[in-house]
């Protein structure tokens, strides 16, 4: 499976509709209960899969967040008064 949960998620999810569709292909009478619950589990998958896309690119700026506010505690560090001399430690 894929190195990231949302990946996988999303694999699982389309996964899911896939079937809930082919389902929905071999029934004879679409007017079925079973029918409807194929239709039910499409949305369903759908719905997840959105779901999977939008946590995946919260994701992704969390962690451009975290490296910017790296990039910029090493850039404030190097403006403190003494630094590279070991009294910014001090500080």
């Amino acid at each position: 499976m894929a190195d990231r949960p949302t990946e996988s998620a999303q694999i699982w999810f389309t996964s899911a509709t896939h079937h809930y569709q082919q389902a929905i292909v071999y029934d004879k009478d679409i007017h079925t209960p079973e029918t409807y619950m194929s239709f039910a589990g499409i949305d369903l998958a759908k719905g997840l899969k959105e779901l999977s896309v939008g946590l995946r690119a919260t994701y992704l700026l969390l962690e451009e967040v975290k490296r910017m506010l790296v990039e910029q505690g090493r850039r404030d560090a190097a403006l403190r008064p003494g630094a590279g001399t070991g009294a910014a430690d001090r500080w």
